[in-house]
Order: C-alpha cells, then sequence, then structure tokens
C-alpha cells in the first residue's frame, strides 16, 4: 500500500474561523492539528511524544498542551517547555492551494 506524500487537509477560510481543526488521517497514522495563530498557519501532531497523549490548544498566551500530564509545546516550533526532554511534537509542512491547506509527510 503506498503512503501518500500529501494530503488536501482542510479549508483554510474554516480554519481561521475555527481557530483550529483536529483530524485523524489513517494513512499516515497521526492525528494531526492545523492552527490558526493570529493569521499564521501551524500543523502539528497532536500526539505527545512523551507517552502519546492528547495534545490540546491553550488561550492567553496560545500554547500547546498534554491533556495527561501537563507538558507545554511551543506553538510555532512544538519543542517541549515542561521538562529536559529533547524530542519535540512532530511538524508538518504544508502548502496553501486555492483555499485549502495540503499537508506533505515530514
Amino acid at each position: 500500500m503506498d503512503i501518500p506524500a500529501k494530503i488536501q487537509f482542510c479549508s483554510i477560510t474554516e480554519l481561521h474561523q475555527k481557530k483550529i481543526i483536529t483530524k485523524w488521517v489513517d494513512s499516515w497514522r497521526d492525528e494531526i492539528s492545523a492552527i490558526s495563530n493570529n493569521g499564521d498557519i501551524v500543523v502539528f501532531s497532536t500526539i505527545c511524544p512523551h507517552f502519546g497523549g492528547e495534545i490540546e490548544l491553550l488561550q492567553g498566551p496560545p500554547r500547546l498542551r498534554c491533556k495527561w500530564h501537563g507538558w507545554r509545546y511551543d506553538l510555532e516550533t512544538g519543542e517541549c517547555l515542561s521538562s529536559m526532554m529533547t524530542a519535540c511534537l512532530r511538524k508538518y509542512s504544508f502548502q496553501k492551494n486555492n483555499d485549502y491547506l495540503e499537508l506533505t509527510l515530514p
């Protein structure tokens, strides 16, 4: 089975309205969130590299946090801010294709 290198993920207009869109991508075996933060877009895996917990978006100031253990991650880089752990959230590259966000495998 071939794994697609690119996928059409979501509408950019919808993303800016909702601020976050999260989907399970079966062919990549990953849950992925696209996040709109003041017009900027970032895309990360929402599976914590520490122990597989779910990542959520917190407001004021915006940051990512693991629901299981509370570890926090930088919204721009995905780097862990809570411990000495060197692992980061998996960050996905993307392109804007008309009004759609197209993701690329890392």
